[in-house]
């Protein structure tokens, strides 16, 4: 079987708006929102309702649920050695709660501001169904002292079960920290995840407190399983033109691969697509496909032609001139294969 030989795919955009305001609508979510949330492991076993909603009480009356993004805490340490800006080991059994996939950004301001988020499992037994369930928030962890204190919370769920796969980033135009994540339906007594979708949320007060998350970018179906035609975006990217003296101060760029199922569940096609926002996140264009097509894209999996639509990992970068650079993977120069 031939082995790829991924090929760095580079796009250089002139910053400019495409389209139409997406799909997405700012809900506030203030400190006044925000509960405690605590428990022991051996609690985790005992089921909460099997639907994971807000209020929910497990059975045993050994814990509360209200809503688990709601979760919030603190830690602190040397910023020169390593610190657990966590709180896994302190109040919860690692096995259960771990943190992984860490997004970090640096306010362009303010180099003792750092906000990072992370994937913040959250695993729970089902009674009904024996299954140990997975819930996935997308965690923050926000230090205003350059990493000697730390808040470590839970950014709240909009659509589902899970959202995750962090990409935090500074808007100093606007005065606002923006993380973009995924978000899933399903999995909750299904195999399959569903509607795999792309939102932002907002941070009007440095990353204390976080807005419901804007979908930018909208799937459907089942993202594995026997659907056709469904629609998973997955690996998103975000960043933010900081440069006073660019003509697009202020102006956030999202990209991500746009997976497409085909006959029977199987593989179709990943291009990367693109959305821009030039209001603080509130509002983005409508979403629009940036890969393009080259000579070097021999190789399809489904079609024909040259395009460059079997990618992964998008990275967009803005140069000094306000100039977005958007480097990617792309796997479909055959000529480049390994052999056997």
């Amino acid at each position: 079987m031939k082995k790829l030989a991924l090929v760095l795919g580079v796009l250089a955009l002139l910053a400019m708006s495409f389209g139409d305001a997406s799909y997405g609508r700012d809900r506030p979510f203030g400190a006044a929102d925000l509960v405690s949330l605590k428990w022991a492991p051996s609690a985790m076993e005992k089921d909460i309702g099997g639907g994971g909603g807000a209020g929910q009480t497990d059975p045993g009356g050994q814990f509360t649920i209200s809503q688990i993004e709601q979760f919030r805490c603190s830690s602190s340490g040397n910023p020169g050695a390593a610190v657990d800006i966590s709180c896994n080991t302190t109040q919860y059994n690692q096995d259960w709660n771990p943190d992984n996939e860490i997004g970090v950004a640096v306010n362009p301001e303010n180099p003792n501001h750092v906000v990072a988020g992370s994937n913040d499992y959250f695993y729970r037994f089902n009674n009904r169904t024996g299954v140990r369930q997975a819930l996935v928030p997308t965690g923050f962890f926000t230090s205003f002292d350059g990493g000697a204190n730390w808040i470590d919370g839970q950014i709240p769920l909009r659509s589902g079960n899970g959202a995750g796969d962090p990409s935090p980033a500074f808007d100093a135009e606007h005065d606002v920290v923006l993380m973009a994540q995924l978000e899933n339906q399903g999995g909750n007594g299904s195999a399959f995840v569903t509607q795999g979708d792309v939102s932002v949320s907002r941070s009007t007060d440095g990353g204390v407190t976080w807005s419901e998350p804007i979908t930018v970018f909208m799937g459907t179906g089942a993202a594995i399983g026997p659907a056709n035609q469904a629609v998973f975006y997955d690996k998103e990217w975000l960043t933010v033109d900081n440069n006073p003296e660019s003509p697009f101060f202020g102006r956030a760029y999202l990209t991500t691969s746009r997976f497409l199922n085909g006959a029977h569940g199987s593989y179709a096609e990943s291009p990367i697509w693109f959305s821009s926002s030039d209001d603080g996140g509130l509002t983005w264009t409508a979403p629009k496909e940036i890969s393009g097509s080259h000579p070097s894209c021999t190789f399809q999996t489904t079609g024909t032609g040259t395009d460059c639509d079997e990618d992964q990992f998008s990275v967009p970068e803005v140069a000094s001139d306000g100039t977005l650079y958007v480097h990617f993977l792309n796997g479909q120069n055959d000529a480049a294969w390994e052999v056997p």
